[in-house]
């Protein structure tokens, strides 16, 4: 898997994962070889359990569902959102699958204050480094071109885990990937439960039962951070999806069709329910 392929979202998750793995001068010797392997380890499960940026909208689109701006977070709330710091970096990461959703619709205009207004976020919660306005500058003169503005993605979040690692911001790094995987859960449950009846999208389906083990690495990192109230309601959130999970009824299957795991209609809209009340939760 080619990661720095991949737009927002997962660059956003390396880049808040590899923040962790910040440890003293002191200590690098004696732990830091067996804590790099063993979050080497779990990005690599969450890189192999969580859809590139682009799968989810190209698969929407694949089934006529038109752009639906509903769907993303509303940007004049950015400004709210920076009276605390732990709940700026949990909507700065709901932000970057929002960027990812709109740029893979051709909406880059939007993408682009989406933005404008997460750079200044990053500046009201302390890690203006993270992100700059020349990125943004470049950003515009191609708006026109996806792959260009893929590699100027890359660049920023190349700045942002430079800025993370050195100042160890642990706790805001995980609340921002809880953040963005929240919002790509959600948008995928919202747009299945969109379908008109009796049109069934079981690839959509199939990534979202694939996201329960880096729901399970979620958690364990946010463990591992400092806690505050935001963290222990975004720890609390994913334990939450994750028991819906685990609780996640199938249907009964003709032997041709054994491998396949199909979940009850009822079983799954509870699942739904459970993300969408969650994400709705952190953005209000």
């Amino acid at each position: 898997m080619n990661i720095f392929s991949k737009p927002i979202i997962l660059a956003f998750f390396i880049g808040a994962i590899l923040a962790f793995s910040c440890e003293s001068a002191e200590k690098e010797k004696a732990g830091k070889v067996k804590v790099a392997k063993t979050q080497t380890e779990r990005l690599t499960t969450i890189a192999d359990a969580i859809p590139a940026p682009s799968v989810i909208p190209q698969m929407v689109k694949s089934t006529g569902v038109a752009y639906q701006s509903d769907l993303i977070n509303d940007i004049s709330k950015s400004t709210e959102y920076t009276s605390s710091t732990t709940k700026a970096a949990i909507n700065l990461g709901i932000y970057a699958v929002d960027v990812a959703y709109l740029s893979l619709y051709d909406r880059s205009n939007e993408a682009l204050t989406y933005m404008n207004a997460s750079v200044k976020m990053t500046e009201s919660i302390g890690f203006s480094s993270a992100l700059d306005y020349n990125m943004i500058d470049r950003f515009e003169k191609n708006l026109n071109s996806q792959d260009s503005l893929s590699h100027i993605v890359n660049d920023a979040i190349g700045n942002a885990d430079a800025y993370f690692v050195k100042t160890s911001r642990k706790s805001l790094a995980a609340l921002m990937l809880g953040g963005a995987f929240i919002e790509g859960l959600y948008i995928s449950t919202e747009t299945i439960n969109r379908m008109p009846t009796g049109k069934e999208v079981p690839e959509l389906i199939n990534v979202m039962l694939k996201q329960e083990q880096a729901i399970i690495e979620l958690v364990e990192l946010l463990d591992q951070v400092e806690k505050d109230d935001w963290t222990i309601a975004l720890t609390n959130s994913l334990e939450q999806i994750k028991t819906s999970y685990s609780r996640l009824e199938y249907k009964d299957l003709p032997e041709s069709q054994v491998s396949m795991k199909v979940p009850t209609d009822r079983s799954l809209h509870l699942l739904f329910r459970q993300i969408h009340a969650v994400r709705n939760n952190f953005v209000r």
